[in-house]
This record gives C-alpha cells, structure tokens and sequence, in this order.
C-alpha cells in the first residue's frame, strides 16, 4: 500500500514541476496601454473637438468691468482692490490685441474695462468702437507682445446638424466650453434694448440658432465649427428657455469691421472702392471701384487682389483698415496688388504691382465731432445719446466741458441728439466763434455746459 501512495506523490510533484516550467517559457501579454507615454495616451484620445480647443482656446477672452479706484473697507479700514464685475467673453482676432465682442456687453456705466487672457494675465482694454444695431463691439489691449488669435471663417456655407463649439465666461467661469449642433439657420431674434425706459427691439432674419449650452457671461465668445474657424458671436439666449440659444453670423460681423467699426470712413478718409473677401483663394479683392476716384487714377483695378498697404501684410478685410489706422485723409500710401492678365497668346499670368495711392477725403460725422469738439464719440450702446468715449486734453470738449470717458450726450441747445450723425449736424450748423449748450449725463447725474465753436 505505501508504494502507490509514493508513486502517486511522485506523479503529482512532475505534474507540477511541469506546469512551473510551462508558466515561465509562456508569459502573460502585457497590456498595450501599460507601454504608451503619456502623450501616446493623449493622442489617441482626442478628438476634433479637443484639437480646437487646443489650437484656439487661448485666444477667447473674459471682460471685466472695474471701478476706477480701490474702496475703503469698513471693517478693516484697509484699501482693497477695485471690485470687478464679469460682463461676458471676447476673442482676438489680431496679434496686436484687437478683440470682438457683443454691444451688449459694454457697459457705460463701467468705467475701467479689463480683459484676462486665457494665461491669467489682465489688461487695461479700450474701446475702439461699437455697433448696437447689430450688437458689435471692438476692443484693445495691449500686452507687449504678440497675441494668440482665432481663425475667421464664414457663415455662407453652415449646414444643420453640424456641430459646433462654443467657448467663454459663463458666470464668470474663464474659457468654460460647450459643445452642439446647429439647430436652425436665419432664426429672426428681436433683442429688447432699454431705451429711455421704452422698450425697443433691433431684428435681424439671420441668427445661428444653436443647442450647446450657453448661459451669462457666453455673450460675445466665438461660436467654432469642427475645423477650428469661427462662424459667429454667440449673442443671446431666451429667458425660460432650456437649450435655446443663438449667434450673429460672422459674415454680418467681418462686414461691421470693414463698413463700420475700422472704417478709414469714420476718420474722413475714403479709399474709393470696397472690399470683398474670397473665400476659395483666402484673398481680399478690390470691388466697386469708383470711377475717377484718387485710386482709379493712381492704377488701381478692381478684382486686384491686395497683397500689402503700406507695411501691413494683408490676409483678410480687417488688415486693410489696420494698416490705415495712422493715416490721414490726403497721404498718399504704397499699396502692392496682384494682378491676373491675359497676355497676347491667351495665356492668363498673375503679376505683382506696386501703386501709390492718394486717400480721398469723406465728412463723417465721427471727424466733424473730433474737430469742432475734440472728443471721440459712438453711438450709445443702449440709450438714446453719444457715449464720449477718448477727450483731446487741447479740445474744448476737456478745457470747457471737462468731460469724462462715459459721460453721454443727449442735447445741444433746444435739439435732442440721439446719435453722432445729430451731434455732428447740430455742431456744423452753428456759426463758428458761438457759444452752445451741452447737456448730457454722468452716471444717473445729469449735467450742462457751454462750448465755444472753433
């Protein structure tokens, strides 16, 4: 009985020498995922929505408002720092810190506007111009150095169902992002605007109706579509609404920057023709050339594309109106064009041309107000009035008015005045060496002052 039980024993020590052996000429696979570095695991999980966010996150900003000065606490009768107030987002769209945002977004009654980057650094930002018809500001800042940007897209081709990205400050939360589709295009939104304590509406047929969500503080950060370009300014969300929300296509803003914001026509001068951007060659075009202007003569074709004005190197309709910034109507500025001739043959060549082209000379009611004034002014974002926005410290605007940034314009003399077109027509019709009255409001405190016509 005991060698059966040896033998057994025996067998039973081989069976598992055997299977040791086994074990160590077959290791476990190891997990594929256990050898990728970190940005190997990084990699394969992003997606196109996490590849713009990337790329152009940087470039969506939060706006502030700020007071003027610190405030005396109470309890510890210490300066603090000036209380800030979120106003809702913006994005760069130039290395030299311009900023896009909504109208609505301004407020007057803030005095200091300030701008956090996506880095945490903060900047004191200005108000170049505005548009509250169509809910459109310009603002900058600057950091010292060059600045990340958006992309520009269009809004020509957008197509529902695709999806979209929307990035910015809701509640004060910096470049928070959500993600949706396009819901609906050329939705018809009235926005209710205070005007003078009657409710006025602005409406356009062609808002982005969108489902990512957007809430306080979204208003004025870009909408993106998949590749990265952005395609509108979120703009508005219903009240009571779940889901609901909308953008201002950004063809309507490219063409607020070229016609309006920037225009050289604000500061009296006219280029004498218009800019059309095309998309499928990325070039900024000369169109609806006027016949006999100073550019026509100097050479000037339409349909030349534009290479370069002066030093600025020209990629879209807004660096046109850069380059001019420091400009006067009458210089004359070096503009280098492409040209696409037939020659003899049939054969069709682009050429490059170099032009010197005189600016001609508009009245806009913007440069009748800087002169006769000595002040920059917009129309009110969001009541009837001009809303002072630079003063000349040589003007009569500062040496017999003392106005301050803010302040707004509601009357000369006996006339009411609504907008910079009335300010300008109410100050060229008085006789120069006469003595008007101004009337306006400084926060809730109104005011009024005499000025002498230049």
């Amino acid at each position: 009985m005991i060698r059966p039980v040896r033998t057994l024993l025996a067998l039973f020590i081989i069976a598992a020498s055997l299977a040791a052996v086994s074990k160590q000429e077959t290791p476990a696979r190891p997990d594929p995922l256990d050898e990728l570095t970190l940005e190997e695991r990084r990699s394969l999980r992003a997606t196109p929505i996490t590849r713009v966010i990337a790329r152009y996150g940087p470039a969506v900003v939060n706006i502030y408002g700020e007071s003027t000065g610190p405030r005396l606490a109470p309890a510890t009768a210490r300066n603090t720092p000036p209380p800030k107030e979120t106003l809702g987002s913006g994005f760069l769209i130039d290395a030299d810190g311009y900023i896009l945002t909504n109208t609505h977004v301004i407020r007057a009654d803030v005095p200091r506007l300030i701008v956090r980057l996506s880095n945490g650094s903060e900047h004191r930002a200005w108000l170049m111009n505005l548009d509250p018809d169509n809910d459109v500001a310009l603002l900058k800042i600057d950091a010292g150095y060059d600045l990340p940007t958006v992309r520009m897209g269009t809004s020509t081709d957008l197509m529902v169902g695709e999806t979209v990205i929307a990035m910015g400050s809701p509640f004060g939360n910096d470049n928070s992002v959500t993600a949706g589709i396009i819901s609906s295009l050329y939705r018809d939104v009235r926005v209710p605007i205070p005007n003078n304590g009657r409710a006025f509406t602005s409406s356009f047929g062609d808002f982005i109706q969108i489902d990512a969500p957007i809430n306080p503080g979204n208003s004025g950060g870009p909408l993106f579509n998949i590749l990265g370009e952005v395609i509108g300014i979120t703009s508005a969300v219903f009240r009571d609404s779940e889901g609901l929300g909308f953008a201002i296509p950004i063809d309507r803003v490219r063409g607020e920057l070229s016609d309006n914001l920037l225009s050289p026509r604000r500061r009296g001068i006219d280029l004498g023709f218009a800019l059309h951007f095309r998309l499928s060659t990325q070039k900024v075009l000369v169109a609806e050339l006027d016949e006999g202007s100073p550019a026509m003569q100097a050479g000037l074709q339409s349909g030349d594309a534009l290479v370069r004005v002066g030093d600025q190197v020209v990629g879209w309709e807004f660096d046109v109106n850069k380059a001019l910034l420091a400009s006067q109507a009458g210089d004359v500025v070096e503009f280098v064009v492409e040209r696409t001739e037939t020659q003899r043959n049939g054969d069709r060549v682009t050429r490059r041309h170099t032009l010197d082209i005189p600016l001609g000379t508009t009245n806009s009611p913007n440069l009748v107000v800087e002169q006769l004034m000595g002040i920059s002014a917009w129309d009110h974002p969001r009541y009837l009035g001009v809303f002072v926005q630079h003063i000349d410290p040589s003007g009569p605007g500062n040496l017999q008015l003392d106005l301050q940034y803010g302040d707004v314009i509601d009357g000369v003399g006996d006339a009411d005045i609504d907008s910079v077109a009335d300010l300008a027509q109410q100050l060229a019709a008085i006789p120069s060496g006469s003595w008007v009255e101004i009337k306006g409001f400084r926060g809730r405190q109104g005011f009024v002052g005499t000025m002498r016509i230049p």
